[in-house]
């Protein structure tokens, strides 16, 4: 109590203007500058995936550079136990399609953005620690997929991928 009467005692004496605080200036300059970053960011991840050896888990690191979150914990969680069962990855990935998805609920200029792709896994092969193939007969060769990304300054995007996701509906990839 006393010191809210002190305060309130104070408030009149001789205080200062406040001082204005900055407006905060957003790291993409336009939709369309976040979302051709979102994009590089994507092609590095699936660059770097393409780098990626089994055998040598510090060949994780660079894929795990573009993650956070859910598509962090993902990618560690598969890596880690297929590096553990000595499985054999070869091939490479190739993005058959990457385009924005507008939403009402993202804010491009903060870099909150979306992408939709086609994600082609046709030229991938993994092998148990054997040679027998552990490929999926049914595996799609074009995976839909809805990519979600958040701003994060230390990539030279300015954007790490928060989640990767299965998609139905347009644009539609490629048929297996």
């Amino acid at each position: 109590m006393l010191a809210a009467g002190l305060a309130v005692g104070l408030a009149g004496c001789g205080s200062a203007a406040p001082t204005p605080s900055p407006t905060p200036t957003p790291p993409f300059a336009s939709a369309d500058a976040a979302y051709r970053a979102a994009e590089a960011t994507y092609r590095g991840y699936v660059d770097a995936g393409n780098q990626v050896d089994l055998d040598d888990p510090k060949t994780f690191e660079p894929v795990y550079a573009w993650l956070l979150g859910d598509a962090l914990d993902t990618d560690e969680e598969e890596l880690t136990a297929m590096s553990a069962k000595r499985w054999k990855l070869s091939g490479k990935y190739r993005i058959d399609l990457l385009q924005p998805l507008p939403s009402d609920t993202s804010d491009p200029l903060w870099g909150d953005v979306f992408l939709v792709g086609c994600f082609n896994v046709s030229d991938i092969e993994l092998s148990d620690s054997e040679g027998m193939s552990v490929v999926s007969p049914s595996r799609r060769d074009h995976l839909p997929v809805k990519i979600s990304f958040s701003r994060d300054a230390s990539t030279p995007t300015g954007m790490k991928i928060i989640k990767i996701e299965d998609r139905k509906g347009e644009p539609a990839c490629a048929p297996s």
